[in-house]
């Protein structure tokens, strides 16, 4: 069997190049920042039992319960460490890069998919969910696998060619993505209206559209149906975004800005004006019944762009609160379909190159927010990895033997949570240590979190320690209850450090013997 013929194959090759250089772009680097609580949740429920994540879906975070259970079996094949927890996120960010170069050529033409691919990959939203532990850059490729699908199939079924295969698959993958995330199934609203929309205008045979259209229908029925037993139990469980704000004039900027462009004003204004400029270059083409790259774009795009974003501002504004930019990831590739119109409409000599220095702009622009969203500390100013590492060096400079007790305080900017949480998801820093504050493990209880006792109700376990670490915010070490409770009994403060939001503080004993 020989190899494959890049000139024969040029768009299969196409799309394995930008997915991979999506791929890169998200996972390089993505071992610096700190984890942070929203990827604690996903590690402290892929690492139960199979039972204890059972038990726990019952009581919270069912929207996320195919996640969990697919980062439990990743864990269970390469084990738990910060990198693998992203790994999975970063190859979803290539698979949709590299998806959306088939989808964009599908549509258009090669130039408009390799520019929609490779702006996909720098756009902020992109970057940041391609190294956070979460299911939202699957989201991402699962919306663009089943856009291809149906457009595959609706084709194959207007044409009277057989199509069931690709609706069959449309229905798995559909069945598949609400699963994994249950607003996918805002996916299905906008390409209904690919079918709807002709029917209403007699542009197409009534028959064969009517057909089609009942088609999609039963698919779509069937994977809602498939989705139901989730669907009741993750509404059970809606008090878990209690969290989320209602309508104000604060929305306007997460739509126009955290949605797709966190941290980056420039990029912001530039995506938008490009994103509008295609929309606008859709609709006149439309309107002057020209079948065009931008029009078939548009009706594919500005649907799935728009319909889920109506849908969940809709819900918050009748007090359903619904909305938060994380939510609507999905439709991403959305918007960098529709920027990649105007970057390759250009009918100039050397046009080609005109494209590839527009998208090399683009790219230039997304670089500064790439390298700030790769700091230790660029996820919710949390230096979790920092102060693993501080306890691992000084841990290394303790004598042999030497008995330590670690007693977790507040964690910064959580009402719930104790910095516990540093321990589950760096353990190796606190292997050996005496958690004597712990009343229940992760691994053993219903809710999410750890749970602790007060230190007064455990201080005399501490009496035969060498060192007590103490983790908790940055309020003085003197007024601290733990520090006062901790010198009552011999020990005395040898050394603090303060790291955004967060103190360690080491407490020696001089009368123990390691």
């Amino acid at each position: 069997m020989g190899a494959v013929n890049p000139r024969r194959h040029p768009l299969i090759w196409a799309a394995v190049a930008v997915g991979l250089f999506g791929f890169a772009v998200s996972f390089a680097l993505s071992w610096v920042p700190s984890l942070d609580f929203n990827e604690a949740a996903t590690v402290i429920s892929a690492l139960r039992p199979w039972p204890a994540l059972w038990r726990e879906i019952h009581h919270i975070d069912a929207v996320h319960a195919t996640y969990y259970a697919f980062m439990h079996l990743w864990f269970d094949l390469v084990g738990y460490s910060p990198l693998a927890l992203r790994v999975p996120a970063s190859v979803a960010a290539g698979v949709a890069a590299g998806l959306l170069v088939l989808l964009g050529t599908r549509l258009g033409n090669l130039r408009i998919g390799l520019a929609a691919g490779i702006v996909f990959a720098v756009l902020p939203q992109t970057m940041w969910m391609g190294f956070e532990g979460r299911q939202y850059e699957a989201s991402m490729a699962l919306a663009t696998g089943l856009v291809l699908l149906f457009l595959a199939a609706r084709e194959r079924s207007l044409t009277g060619r057989r199509s069931w295969p690709w609706w069959a698959g449309y229905a798995v993958l559909g069945i598949v993505s609400q699963y994994v995330f249950g607003y996918l199934f805002m996916v299905d609203f906008g390409l209904m209206l690919l079918l709807v929309w002709p029917l209403l205008r007699r542009a197409t045979r009534t028959r064969v559209a009517l057909r089609t259209l009942g088609k999609f229908v039963v698919v779509v029925a069937v994977t809602i149906a498939a989705w139901v037993p989730l669907a009741l139990l993750e509404v059970h469980e809606q008090g878990q975004v209690s969290w989320i704000q209602g309508l104000s004039f604060a929305t306007l900027g997460q739509v126009l800005g955290l949605q797709f462009f966190p941290g980056n004003i420039a990029l912001a204004v530039v995506g938008w004006a490009a994103a509008t400029a295609g929309a606008v270059a859709g609709i006149a083409a439309w309107r002057r019944g020209r079948h065009t790259p931008a029009r078939a774009i548009m009706a594919v795009a500005l649907p799935w762009l728009v319909i889920p974003l109506g849908i969940l501002l809709f819900a918050t504004a009748l007090g359903h609160h619904l909305y938060t930019p994380r939510y609507l990831a999905f439709t991403t590739p959305a918007l960098a379909l529709l920027i990649a119109v105007p970057i390759t409409w250009i009918r100039m000599r050397r046009a080609q190159l005109v494209s590839a220095l527009a998208i090399a702009a683009v790219v230039a622009l997304a670089v500064p927010t790439w390298a700030a969203q790769r700091t230790t500390a660029s996820k919710e100013k949390d230096s979790w990895n920092q102060i693993a590492a501080v306890i691992t060096a000084e841990r290394k400079e303790e004598p042999k033997g030497a008995q330590n007790v670690v007693v977790f305080g507040a964690a910064p900017a959580h009402r719930v949570v104790t910095s516990q949480v540093i321990a589950d998801l760096y353990p190796s820093a606190f292997a050996g240590m005496d958690d004597i504050t712990l009343a229940t493990s992760y691994d053993q209880a219903s809710g999410l979190w750890d749970t602790s006792r007060p230190l007064s109700a455990v201080l005399s376990r501490a009496k035969g320690a060498n060192f007590v670490w103490v983790l908790t915010t940055t309020v003085s070490h003197q007024q601290q209850p733990d520090t006062r409770m901790l010198q009552s009994i011999g020990f005395r403060l040898h050394e603090s450090w303060k790291m955004n939001g967060a103190v360690v503080l080491q407490f020696v004993n001089p009368s123990a013997r390691a």
